[in-house]
C-alpha cells in the first residue's frame, strides 16, 4: 500500500506552514548557496548563525528567521529584486 504523505500533510499544515514549505521551495529551486547567503545579508541575517549543512537547510532556516523577524516581505522583495519571474504567493507581514 502507497501512502500518499503530501496529502497527508495537506489535510494537517496551516496555511502559513505552506507558504513557508513555498517559499523554501522557490528559495531551494532559483538560488545557489552564495546566493542564499547573499539574500541573508541583504535581510540583515548573519547566515553563519543559521544552523543546518546544506543548502536546503539554509533556505528552510534563512525563511523561518525571517519569519520571526517578521521581515518575510523583505526577503520576498529582494527575491524578486534578483529574480522577477519567481512564481507563487508568499506570505504578507499581516499573516506572519
Amino acid at each position: 500500500m502507497e501512502i500518499d504523505v503530501r496529502a497527508l500533510l495537506d489535510g494537517i499544515e496551516s496555511p502559513e506552514e505552506r507558504d513557508i514549505r513555498a517559499l523554501v521551495n522557490v528559495l531551494r529551486r532559483h538560488f545557489n548557496e552564495a546566493e542564499l547567503r547573499q539574500l541573508a545579508f541583504d535581510v540583515l541575517v548573519d547566515h553563519e548563525d543559521l544552523p543546518g549543512e546544506t543548502k536546503s537547510d539554509l533556505a528552510r532556516e534563512l525563511a523561518l528567521k525571517c519569519r520571526r523577524q517578521g521581515r518575510l516581505a523583505e526577503l520576498e522583495e529582494r527575491m524578486r529584486g534578483e529574480r522577477p519571474s519567481i512564481p507563487g504567493h508568499f506570505p504578507s507581514p499581516a499573516q506572519t
